[in-house]
Parts: C-alpha cells; structure tokens; sequence
C-alpha cells in the first residue's frame, strides 16, 4: 500500500494520508503549500514535537509518588524536612513545587536520585 506524505525543510514528515487529504492540508496550511508530495511503500511517521519536562508537582503528587515509589510515608517525609523550617514550610504551604527547588535537590541527594530519575519522578507524578 503506497503513503503519501510531505517533509518540511527540516525533513520532518508533516502531512500524512491521500493524495485528496495532502491538497486539502496544502491549501488551508499556506507554510506547506510548496513543498512536494511524496510517496513510499513503507509505513511513514508523522514527526511529532518533542513534549517538555514536567518542571512541576504538587506537594501532593510528590507525597503520593514518594510513597508509591519508595515506601516513604508522609511521617518520614516530614522526618527528614524536620530541622529545616524552609522545607517544612514549602511542604506545608506550597501550592508547587518546581524541579530545580533546592528542597528537591535536596531530597534526591538523600535518596540517592540523579537528574534523570527527578525527571522521572515528576513525569510520573504528574499522572497522580
């Protein structure tokens, strides 16, 4: 089965379906309008924008994802932030907590967590 498709300047494949489809997408997306329709035998992928990091959670989505994730309770969780007022506050009181806080910087240190797995954690508990 033969695809059609179109590829931006930047090569990404932009339009994907007929040859009817293309044309009626060409002339209502005039930035497409000149560039060349092609074809394939193989399956075509539709370039799809890269998605940005979640850069913030709620406290609650980092408490229920700290719990699922490691088994640390709320009562640990206010253990560790203790003897730091600032970090009790911020999980008191926060309306969100963005990824570069130093209270997170501060919690993966603790954990042991690099920068991918913070990256990951508020992916993840951006879901909860």
């Amino acid at each position: 089965m033969t695809t059609y498709y179109v590829k931006d300047e930047l090569g990404r494949v932009v339009i994907v379906g007929t040859i009817e489809e293309i044309n009626i997408c060409k002339k209502h997306l005039p930035q497409y309008a000149d560039l060349k329709i092609q074809s394939s035998e193989e399956p075509v992928e539709l370039w799809q924008p890269p998605q940005p990091d979640n850069e913030v959670i709620s406290p609650r989505q980092m408490r229920l994802y700290l719990l699922q994730k490691f088994g640390i309770s709320s009562e640990q969780l206010d253990a560790l932030v203790a003897g730091n007022e600032t970090a009790k506050i911020e999980l008191e009181y926060a309306i969100e907590i963005n990824k570069q806080n130093p209270l997170i910087i501060e919690f993966a240190k603790q954990l042991g967590l690099d920068a991918p797995a913070i990256t990951t954690m508020f992916n993840e508990a951006q879901t909860l």
